[in-house]
């Protein structure tokens, strides 16, 4: 079962991924992500991206879409997180997608996400609000957020510790896990 702050985590990644904010998320929330984070990536950058996301979806429809209308609703969206969780299934996702992201946001492919390369990934997953509306972007939260992600305080986060914030930010119930900022503040 959940614990209340993996439920706060997981609403707040339900909100990002729900684009239309309908309450609902649906194939086209997730294809639509897909092709925001892609955005001006090559062709083939997009298409695995996009497969990636659609993998997704189809996993969670299949846990949580109960009366088969291809959308997941909140409750339904936590309860397929629980069930993925608990059964180990997350992991693969979270080794796919890691891998997906360190290749989309690594601009001059060093293996490492620096500051200037998460402010992207930011910016793609609309994690901080819209940085070109006065006063809607708390700079402060957003170097507060990358100075916890980054593990070994080095300027950068490389592909170990990439995995390490995403499992921790399923699976850890510790407030004060640095894994909790991947998604920004909840």
């Amino acid at each position: 079962m959940l614990k209340p702050l993996q439920q706060r985590k997981l609403i707040r990644l339900f909100n990002i991924y729900d684009a239309d904010n309908s309450g609902e998320v649906n194939r086209f929330d997730f294809e639509l992500l897909a092709y925001k984070l892609g955005r001006g990536k090559p062709w083939s950058v997009l298409r695995d991206l996009k497969a990636k996301y659609l993998d997704l979806w189809r996993e969670l429809r299949e846990i949580a879409d109960k009366n088969e209308d291809d959308r997941i609703n909140l409750d339904e969206w936590l309860e397929a997180y629980d069930k993925l969780i608990s059964s180990g299934k997350l992991e693969k996702v979270i080794l796919d997608l890691t891998q997906g992201f360190l290749q989309l946001f690594d601009a001059d492919q060093n293996g490492h996400i620096t500051i200037d390369e998460y402010f992207d990934f930011a910016i793609a997953y609309d994690l901080f609000g819209d940085p070109y509306q006065a006063g809607s972007f708390p700079h402060h939260k957003f170097e507060e957020a990358f100075t916890k992600l980054d593990l070994k305080q080095n300027g950068y986060i490389d592909l170990e510790q990439l995995r390490q914030l995403n499992r921790d930010f399923f699976y850890s119930d510790d407030p004060s896990c640095p894994g909790n900022w991947l998604f920004g503040w909840y």
